[in-house]
């Protein structure tokens, strides 16, 4: 099963079901070092700043027990 049918899978279960269960994506961008040939020109991020931003959205995640909706982005 491919990560993206687990992942759509799980959250169409999620969003039907009647439980206390969250769930949610986090994009990681490619490290510094990995941009490099066809990878060149993407964003990339400090594994340090990675594992802050991982750190800050879990805590968050465990202190809030009711999340934000929020419409957001566009296609043009």
């Amino acid at each position: 099963m491919s990560a993206t049918i687990f992942f759509y899978g799980l959250m169409d279960h999620l969003a039907k079901g009647n439980n206390s269960i969250r769930g949610g994506f986090i994009h990681i961008p490619f490290l510094p070092e990995q941009i490099k040939g066809a990878n060149a020109g993407q964003p990339s991020m400090s594994l340090e700043t990675i594992v802050k931003g991982l750190q800050v959205g879990i805590e968050a995640a465990l202190q809030y027990e009711e999340d934000i909706k929020v419409v957001g982005g566009q296609i043009s």
